[in-house]
């Protein structure tokens, strides 16, 4: 494809990092403001996210998760085991304060 770099540039690095720690829990624009971006969010994120034509960003991000997933053991089945378990330790504390207040 012409015009893909064959490097990320620094910010672009930083942007993934973030992108891929962060995944989840904060909205782009929280990820972008934290990279001190001047252009508006908006902007910013239509640029960072046209990933299916940056080859090399979707490359990049995708090796930053598997590292993360290899790091931390993370995998589909683990990942629902864990919410299950909060789940229902979140619910028995509900519970246990119900039964307290009932007292």
């Amino acid at each position: 494809m012409a015009g893909v770099p064959k490097r990320l540039t620094e910010m672009q690095q930083r942007f993934a990092q973030l992108l891929v720690t962060n995944e989840g829990r904060k909205h782009l624009q929280n990820v972008l403001s934290k990279l001190a971006m001047k252009k508006t969010a908006h902007m910013s994120e239509h640029q960072n996210l046209v990933t299916h034509k940056i080859s090399i960003g979707c490359k990049y991000i995708g090796e930053i998760r598997e590292e993360y997933q290899k790091k931390y053991e993370v995998t589909y089945e683990r990942h629902i085991s864990e919410l299950g378990k909060i789940r229902e330790a979140a619910l028995k504390k509900v519970l246990s304060q119900l039964l307290t207040m009932l007292k």
